[in-house]
């Protein structure tokens, strides 16, 4: 079976986890935490990184910090097909969701929608940049409070600049199946200094500059050393991997150009796509569950676009008692019910390639 997604290290990125390992420097202390931090806010031109467990812990430290900085804020702008992780954090926080239908060319939340929903009062917006395809956010309101989910989007561009930057905060992923990894793990981008200062107490336990005094609630949100040297070895290859991402993402293209029937995730004028998850829709497909057959049975593994949050049961009662609002989940169903997600890591083969490419096309003429 070819792998959605296969994790890229070199043997040289390895010796950084060993070091960590013979160091002693196991847990949340160690030499590579700051490394790693710096290495990415030179990369991002960013004041501050602060890295954390996961992605949905970093979601939950920028929830967290929207209440402490805007109280007055109550509810969340946020896109209807996105993975869960983008809106419990919020919905955790005691927020009510306001969640936009998607748009059929980019998969990501409908713009215009968006920017109407930004007319409520004490309203912030969740930005989701979903398989890595940038939301443009510099066509949101100047006065919108804007965080964003950058944990698909990580290394996406809006007009030349890094997604996940030019906003309050938003998080990232190190998850096993994203660009660079190291099992676990994430962080918090953030040019705020305040917002970052509390989201760095609530992140290590709460605790006050006098050890074992907690001055607000906290959690342990803390990145190990030793993730942080396998992360700071997958940054040393950043650019190798990226190149061989780039160009599996044009060898899809390229293999499939002219086919009838399918269509790629569209870009926004002036964005650059992350590359992260190749996805491909199938007009007038019946149902996911189709495609995962049919490719499953050639030796392909794929996985859906996102489920609507309306097929969430948990969501469901949320939608019902009003917690989370939407008037409209046409375009995700229909989304999810036609893409499928290829193969997408950076060591995939061109004969795995070819194969996969093959089998879409007799796919489509089965259709």
């Amino acid at each position: 079976m070819i792998p959605v997604y296969n994790p890229y290290f070199t043997k040289e990125s390895q010796l950084y986890a060993i070091d960590a390992i013979d160091s002693g420097w196991l847990s949340s202390n160690g030499k590579y935490l700051k490394l790693v931090e710096d290495k990415l806010c030179n990369i991002l031109g960013v004041k501050h990184v602060l890295l954390t467990c996961n992605g949905t812990a970093a979601n939950h430290l920028i929830a967290k910090a929207i209440k402490w900085k805007y109280p007055d804020v109550k509810s969340i702008v946020a896109p209807n097909n996105v993975y869960v992780a983008a809106w419990n954090p919020f919905l955790d926080s005691g927020y009510t969701m306001r969640l936009v239908d998607a748009d059929l060319d980019s998969w990501n939340a409908n713009i215009e929608d968006t920017i109407n929903e930004c007319s409520n009062p004490n309203t912030a917006v969740l930005v989701v940049h979903n398989l890595g395809n940038p939301f443009p956010t510099n066509l949101l309101p100047s006065n919108a409070i804007v965080v964003e989910d950058n944990c698909e989007g990580f290394l996406g561009k809006i007009n030349g600049t890094y997604t996940g930057v030019n906003c309050l905060a938003s998080s990232v992923s190190f998850y096993g199946n994203k660009n660079i990894t190291c099992g676990e793990g994430g962080c918090v981008i953030t040019n705020n200094t305040e917002v970052y200062e509390y989201m760095k107490l609530i992140c290590r336990q709460g605790q006050s500059s006098k050890r074992f005094i907690h001055s607000v609630l906290g959690y342990n949100y803390r990145m190990t050393n030793v993730q942080a040297a396998i992360l700071y070895g997958q940054i040393s290859v950043l650019d190798e991997i990226q190149k061989l991402k780039q160009s599996l993402f044009n060898g899809y293209k390229s293999l499939l150009s002219g086919i009838d029937n399918i269509s790629f995730q569209q870009t926004n004028l002036n964005c650059e796509h992350a590359n992260w998850m190749f996805g491909i829709r199938f007009h007038n497909n019946k149902n996911y569950e189709m495609l995962d057959d049919y490719f499953s049975k050639r030796g392909i593994e794929t996985r859906p676009m996102f489920y609507p949050a309306n097929v969430h049961e948990y969501l469901r009662k949320r939608l019902t008692s009003g917690s989370i609002v939407c008037s409209n989940f046409i375009n995700a169903c229909k989304i999810n019910n036609e893409v499928a997600v290829f193969p997408s890591f950076p060591g995939l083969k061109h004969e795995e390639l070819l194969h996969i490419t093959k089998s879409i096309i007799d796919y489509v003429q089965n259709i």
